[in-house]
């Protein structure tokens, strides 16, 4: 480390306050991208996540219809549920 020798106490205090100046800007500024990294991994593991929502409820959607893994066709319909709250027709 270089020492630096002043002549007078003003230009010691203007040396000490513009050397911490910079490097406050500079945190200040590493701060900053490391916060709007850190929302950007947030938004893409939320997207991801939902995502894999999606893809899960698609999947469920596909075996509730009973598809064909090899020919990707409908084997066989599903029956609708009964309603029997509206009585015989």
């Amino acid at each position: 480390m270089t020492r630096m020798y002043f002549a007078d106490n003003q230009q010691k205090q203007k040396a000490f306050d513009r050397c911490y100046g910079q490097m406050a800007t500079s945190h200040f500024k590493q701060g900053r991208k490391l916060r709007a990294l850190i929302n950007q991994e947030a938004a893409e593991e939320a997207l991801t996540e939902q995502m894999a929502k999606l893809y899960a409820s698609s999947n469920a959607k596909q075996h509730e219809y009973d598809y064909d893994e090899v020919s990707k066709k409908l084997r066989g319909k599903v029956d609708k549920p009964v309603d029997h709250s509206k009585g015989p027709k």
